[in-house]
Order: structure tokens, then sequence, then C-alpha cells
């Protein structure tokens, strides 16, 4: 009889590179149980669709009893296609996409001597059998299609800002000038087009019309930051809580409290993607330049109170975000007009 301490799952560590994947199974996980990486089951394969098909079918091959889940770190758009192939040709998989921090220090932790792509796989599996990661939730296509467009975008402005200090080194080459002045002309009309995409694509889709018109109604928040966050964080009404949508953006605070004498401030968590905090932190720091709105007055109060500036407008960021999804869930827009009390109830 199988010990109450065993989870019946098989774990494949999938390690995603450009062109392929390395793959590792690791054994149902058992606490304290040493499985050395050498004795799992590798092999590598094509990252491709047909090569994923070999992969299942030398996972067919091994004769593994009981539940089989798939784990693989972020690696971006390699990453997304291949959990979709998984998802679409073995949904039991349940394939998970781990954040890249969190395995880091997992790897780190089993103290390994080399990396290589059978090492990371074999770690991956690892790392699945322990930590159990939730399943990758695969975005609808209106939402994923936003996010590429919404990337797209903050990579031109980003190429944008490094032409422009580009510019300001080679201001005295007045050859090159004219040439480099034509290059940052052409991100400038790219952002205007990508940006004319992004509204284009949000009017054909009536859902995501109607709440990115709600979520611009909160001071600060304009179309591009509402169309970021979704893109980046989906449909905000699937957290079941503000907490979780908190810890998921990684915005929720951090503590740093040990015995008698670690104390450190709390600090925002910053896990997950960078793309939707920067996207609020300009957002808060719009809100709160007005002095007139309520989402101002509580930063003020903060301040008021001796809280530093950067930690009172990370809390505004997550008061931003937590209204955002207040306002989907329940229908409505933001009511300056409301005493603050009301106006963060939801939130």
């Amino acid at each position: 009889m199988a010990s109450k301490n065993i989870d019946p799952t098989w774990w494949v560590g999938l390690d995603v590179a450009k062109q392929t994947l390395e793959a590792a199974v690791h054994p149902p996980w058992q606490p304290g149980m040493t499985v050395p990486f050498s004795d799992l089951r590798r092999q590598g394969f094509p990252r491709t669709r047909e090569g994923v098909g070999k992969m299942l079918a030398w996972l067919d091959s091994l004769g593994l009893e009981g539940d089989i889940r798939a784990v693989m770190e972020a690696t971006g758009n390699y990453s997304i296609e291949l959990a979709g192939w998984l998802v679409s040709m073995r949904p039991e998989l349940a394939p998970a996409i781990a954040d890249p921090k969190k395995v880091s220090y997992f790897f780190k932790s089993l103290g390994l001597r080399s990396k290589t792509d059978r090492i990371d796989a074999a770690a991956l599996s690892r790392f699945g059998a322990e930590r159990v990661p939730t399943p990758w939730q695969p975005p609808t296509p209106e939402y994923a299609q936003l996010q590429q467009l919404s990337r797209q975008r903050t990579f031109i402005v980003e190429a944008q800002v490094a032409a422009r200090n580009r510019m300001d080194e080679i201001r005295e080459a007045k050859a090159i000038v004219k040439f480099h002045q034509k290059h940052i002309d052409g991100l400038v009309k790219a952002q205007d087009e990508i940006e004319e995409a992004m509204r284009r694509h949000v009017e054909t889709h009536a859902a995501l019309q109607e709440a990115i018109a709600r979520l611009d109604t909160i001071p600060g928040v304009g179309f591009i930051t509402a169309a970021t966050i979704l893109g980046e964080l989906g449909d905000l009404t699937r957290f079941t809580s503000s907490r979780s949508l908190s810890a998921f953006s990684g915005t929720a605070p951090k503590l740093f409290d040990s015995g008698t004498s670690i104390k450190k401030k709390p600090r925002m968590s910053k896990q997950g993607s960078p793309r939707t905090r920067q996207a609020l932190y300009l957002a808060a720091m719009a809100a709160v330049r007005t002095g007139t709105n309520a989402l101002a007055r509580f930063y003020a109060a903060m301040v008021a109170k001796g809280k530093p500036k950067m930690a009172a407008l990370g809390a505004v960021m997550r008061k931003l975000l937590v209204l955002m999804r207040a306002l989907l869930v329940h229908g409505t827009c933001y009511r300056e007009n409301s005493p603050e009390k009301n106006v963060f109830a939801a939130a």
C-alpha cells in the first residue's frame, strides 16, 4: 500500500529553448526521498508540435502508473507555445509555467555544480514534484492578442528612449544626427500605429471594450494603462480575491521580520510581470499629482503619517489594481463623489 505522504503524480520537467526541449521524468514525491538526477529518465526533442507528439509517445512507452503533469520555466513565447501544444494534445498533463525567480532560488537550494539543459530539466521535474505548481491557464484569444500588441508598444517606447539618449551623445556629429532623427521619427510613427491597432482590437471585442471603459474612469488610468494591465493579467474577475490578485501581480507587501533583531520595512514583493508594475507606477504617479481625487488624498494621508513617499506610492499602486478588479466584478465605474471608505469599499 502506498504511503499517505506520497503524491501519486509523476512530474515531467521541460527545459525549453528556441528549437529544442529537454524532458526529464521524476517519480511520485515522498518527503525525504532522494532521487539522483542520473537515475531520472530523460530525452531530448525538437520544440515543435511534432516534437511534442514524439515526447508524448515516449512518455506512454515508459508505462508510468498514476497521474502525470508537466512543468517548465517561463521563457516568453517559447514556453507559452509549448504549453498550448500540451493543453491541446494532452490536457491531463495540466502544464505549469513556473516563475523564473522561484525556479532560480529552488535550483540554488539544490546546490547544483553544473548547468546544462539536461540538468535543468531534471531540476524542474524535482521542482514540480516538491512544489506542485498550479496549472497554466491560457488567456482567451482577445486577451492574448492584446498582450502581444501591448508588449510590442512597450518595446517601441523603450527603443525610443534609447534612441533619444543616443541623440544626446551624438549631437555634435551633424552628419549622423539627421539619420538618427529619421530613426526616432520612425519609432514615433510606429508607436502611433501600434496604439491605433490596440484601439481597433479593443473595439472589436465588446467585453474588452466595456472593461477598459470602466477602468478608464479611475484617476490616473487611461486607455494604454488599462490595456496593458488587462493584457498582462487577463480578465481580472478570474481572481477570487483582491489578495490573490495583489500576490499574482507582485504588488503585495513582502515582510521582513525575524526574532527580535531583524525588522525591516515591508517592500513590494515584485513577483510576476514587471510590465504590470510599470504601468501601475505611471498611473499612480499621474493620480497623486492632481491632489484632488481620493487616491491622491489617500497618498497624502500616508505621507502625513510618516510613510516614505515610495512606500505610499506602492500602496496607491496596490489600491489602483484592487480597485480595477472591484469595478469589473461589480460592473460599475469609479465615482469620485463617494467618501473614500465607499470608493474603496469593494477594494
